[in-house]
């Protein structure tokens, strides 16, 4: 059985995306989150 190594060179790239992602959000604020959220609910209910 072959194990997945996890080491930093595989770790890294994928905690700049989810800086990238709480980056953004915190950027945009809580009105345009509101939106989001908002849009979201209303595609989930057609």
């Amino acid at each position: 059985m072959t194990f997945a190594y996890l080491g930093p060179d595989t770790f890294l790239p994928m905690t700049s995306v989810v800086a990238i992602v709480v980056g953004g959000l915190l950027m945009m604020g809580r009105n345009s989150l509101r939106f989001v959220a908002t849009v979201s609910r209303k595609i989930m209910k057609k």
